[in-house]
């Protein structure tokens, strides 16, 4: 009787058991590998076998089908104990090595199934909302959660500026040549507000008395054109300058000038005056002053800064003239700006992992306990969808998982046709699966678990105007361990963005009033941690944390705070294998582009500085040791079988191995084993220090 059989799958045959069964099938040669890069996936391979008569038919028949794109699976059962068929081993033939000569085909094998397809599709980008697979195979509509945006309070802050040395000078026309006016061109150092200097729009009447603005002296700007909402901003004015006229007795001022625009007229609506000087008794006014006013404007409002000098003894004539020298003139604004909630589509982390396996495989195969429970609220959406455009999310399988690796510490593996997404401690489970005598023990230093420096946070994407970046926090931070071995940086960077002022910016140009207007946010994909109270919005401090968080502007409104870099830091700490022999050491903050300022107290939890060092005894202790373990044993066929099987749902193979080292108990994690010979393991070092 048979001890084992070999079945093939094909498209063009299907599932088809051979009868003769194909030759150089080695036991010797079958091993088990964990990738390096994403710890849930475990290839086992098994040589080369050589196939003939009916083998050699049904895959001769599908190569001329489907050539070099031809997908064929191999499965090998045996019998048990109990004389009932389980399965030994799954794998695809690598296409690219056939050998073929009369009668006889061989390929070596490789890992086949769901592992094989996510691979070859894992860093393409799909439309999430498209109705089909890769395969042509029809998928059911997409369907979004709402996300109600609450808002974020932004401190908008501008700065305009001519600090240049210059001199100009104005001359009378004769007809109405007894008063001039000069509006200073200011250029715009910052702002995170679109409509401060603003192109100049003639004609303006700058005062109520008709008289038209003369041209001569001014510049083409505003300072504020087209308001878009009504509010209130700080403005900080700074004047040095000089005012010179040919006579004596003229009237000078500076004010700040508000219009209101009809839609086709701009009107003088109010004015607040800075400079008021009635019949100068000297030829030159030296102005040397600051002033702050707080200027409420309505929608549709604008704002300018003008020089107004008259003759009001109208003795100059056509010979009237004045000149200003300007040795730095400074406008400052500054506003507590709030925009109405809005509402914009999102997916959960885990329902856009499932779509992504749908579009690649057929059929939505993630599964995730932290998904599901931890983090089920944490959704993906984008600048496009945060307008109210409808737009589909555009991302990548490679995009998702990279991101809340570096975010979450989330890693992916395959398991019993499944997509997992779970944890470190999931993949590297300490419970001991099995006792192994390894002989001719030797451990090496693994140097890519080696790191001196660690960048955490999102790829810096972010392009506010100075001020407004610097109140940002979920940009990117480097922090160091000061090591002299290595110079190696730990990238945990995400793709996937999370800043909160990216998410208002973007939310404030919606679609129904800026239909015809691209803004840079459009396609970045955003994270937004949520949760549901009455309806799905993002968390704020008191969801998380006991004390209302310091070093950022309106903290009472400040979103995504658990994706800081530092709280990512220390989420993430038990997977930092180079600090596991330095508990007492210290990684210390570097640098970042944002705010480094935000301090912050999670529930039952101490105060996380962003710019703070950390001390390293207060991480989380990590799991590995940057140390490979390496030796000789054969395992035997139930041994075997048990490591490459699964207990409970979960592949046995995540879980650590035990052994003895110089007469001490030990527990390491599976890199490799390969039977051939006398048999050779590779294992990452447990840490046990506690």
């Amino acid at each position: 009787m048979r001890k084992v059989r070999y079945i093939l799958t094909t498209k063009s045959s299907g599932v088809v058991t051979l009868a003769t069964d194909p030759d150089g099938w080695k036991d010797d040669e079958r091993q088990i590998v964990r990738d390096s890069k994403y710890y849930g996936l475990i290839y086992e391979f098994a040589g080369e076998l050589s196939f003939s008569q009916d083998g050699y038919e049904i895959i001769t028949q599908e190569l001329s089908t489907n050539g070099h794109n031809a997908n064929i699976l191999l499965r090998r059962d045996r019998l048990n104990y109990n004389d009932e068929w389980e399965l030994d081993y799954i794998g695809a033939l690598d296409v690219t090595t056939k050998k073929e000569n009369d009668r006889t085909i061989s390929f070596k094998l490789s890992d086949a199934g769901l592992t094989k397809t996510i691979k070859a599709q894992f860093n393409e980008k799909f439309e999430l909302d498209r109705l089909d697979s890769v395969n042509g195979t029809t998928i059911p509509a997409l369907t979004y959660d709402i996300i109600t945006l609450t808002g974020r309070n932004l401190l908008i802050d501008s700065k305009l500026q001519d600090n240049e040395l210059k001199t100009i000078t104005a001359v009378g026309d004769g007809v109405n040549g007894f008063e001039n006016y000069y509006i200073p061109a200011l250029t715009k150092t910052f702002s995170g507000d679109t409509n401060i200097n603003s192109v100049f729009p003639f004609p303006l009447k700058p005062i109520d008395t008709g008289s038209d603005f003369r041209p001569s002296l001014n510049s083409s700007h505003f300072i504020l054109l087209q308001n878009d909402i009504e509010k209130t901003i700080e403005v900080r004015t700074t004047l040095d300058l000089d005012i010179e006229c040919n006579f004596s007795g003229y009237d000078a001022f500076i004010y700040l000038a508000v219009y209101e625009f009809d839609g086709t007229n701009y009107t003088f609506k109010s004015s607040i005056n800075l400079v008021s000087e009635n019949e100068v008794p000297t030829t030159v006014l030296n102005i040397n002053q600051v002033d702050t006013n707080n200027i409420s404007l309505s929608e549709n409002d604008s704002l300018a800064l003008i020089v107004y000098v008259k003759d009001i003894q109208q003795t100059g004539g056509s010979t009237f003239q004045y000149s200003v020298t300007q040795r730095d003139v400074l406008v400052e604004t500054s506003e507590d700006s709030k925009f109405q909630q809005t509402t914009c589509e999102g997916l959960s982390v885990y329902n856009a992992i499932n779509r992504l396996t749908e579009i690649i495989t057929d059929n939505p195969l993630a599964n995730s306990l932290g998904l599901n429970d931890e983090w089920k609220e944490l959704y993906i959406t984008n600048g496009f969808k945060i307008r109210g455009f409808d737009e589909t999310i555009t991302i990548s399988l490679k995009e998702v998982m990279e991101s809340i690796k570096s975010v979450l510490g989330y890693h992916y593996g395959i398991e019993s046709n499944l997509f997992r997404v779970d944890s470190f401690s999931t993949f590297f489970n300490l419970d001991p699966l099995m006792t192994l005598k390894i002989n001719d023990i030797e451990e090496t230093y693994n140097d890519s678990l080696i790191f001196n420096s660690i960048e955490a946070g999102y790829k810096d994407d972010t392009d506010y105007e100075e001020r407004q970046g610097l109140d940002e926090y979920n940009i990117g931070a480097i922090y160091n361990h000061g090591f002299q071995s290595t110079d190696k940086k730990l990238d945990l960077i995400s793709e996937i963005r999370a800043d909160s002022y990216g998410v208002e910016f973007a939310r404030r140009k919606q679609f129904e009033d800026f239909p015809t207007e691209d803004t840079q946010y459009d396609k970045d994909n955003f994270f937004i941690d949520c949760k549901v109270d009455g309806f799905l919005q993002p968390r704020i401090w008191s969801d998380d944390y006991s004390v209302l968080p310091t070093g950022v502007y309106s903290p009472e409104t400040a979103q995504n705070l658990r994706l800081s870099p530092s709280s990512n830091i220390y989420r993430l700490s038990n997977t930092f294998a180079q600090i596991s022999d330095y508990r007492s050491g210290v990684t210390r903050f570097t640098s970042t582009e944002g705010n480094s300022k935000l301090a912050t107290t999670l529930i039952g939890g101490f105060e996380i500085k962003e710019n703070e060092d950390i001390q390293n005894n207060t991480l989380l202790y990590p799991i590995v040791q940057p140390i490979d373990v390496s030796g000789i044993i054969k395992l035997t066929e139930a041994q075997f079988d048990l490591l490459k099987g699964m207990t409970n749902g979960q592949m046995n193979a995540y879980r650590s191995i035990r052994y003895f080292y110089k007469g001490e108990e030990q527990l390491g994690f599976l890199q490799s084993y390969n039977n051939e010979g006398d048999g050779t393991i590779k294992l990452i070092k447990a840490n046990l220090r506690r």
